[in-house]
């Protein structure tokens, strides 16, 4: 066997092992990346989930201070309607004792 013949043989093998080897390698990157990428998504995923989760807490604190705030607010109204009241009885009062002088 001459030289010629060995790397006429030897060639096409040493070209599929480098192909394939090529192949492997880009596959792996790519999953590799894919992974990366993958990852990144749920990490801001997970970001926006936690944001969402703090504005709801948030709604549900102010909703439950509006319905105390509407709560107290009404307490007031029915005590400043009671005022009115004596303070118009009073001034009635006054006026009767006006009419007697």
């Amino acid at each position: 066997m001459t030289i010629h013949e060995i790397l006429n043989l030897v060639t096409p093998v040493v070209s599929a092992a480098v192909v394939v080897a090529t192949f492997m390698i880009g596959r792996f990157t790519a999953k590799q990346s894919e992974g990366q990428a993958a990852g990144m998504l749920a990490s801001d995923l997970g970001y926006i989930k936690a944001g969402l989760d703090d504005i709801k807490r948030k709604q549900e604190q102010q909703e439950a201070n509006h319905v105390e705030m509407m709560t107290r607010l009404a307490t007031v109204e029915a005590s400043a309607k009671q005022a009115h009241h004596r303070i118009d009885k009073h001034d009635k009062e006054i006026e009767a004792i006006r009419e007697q002088i």
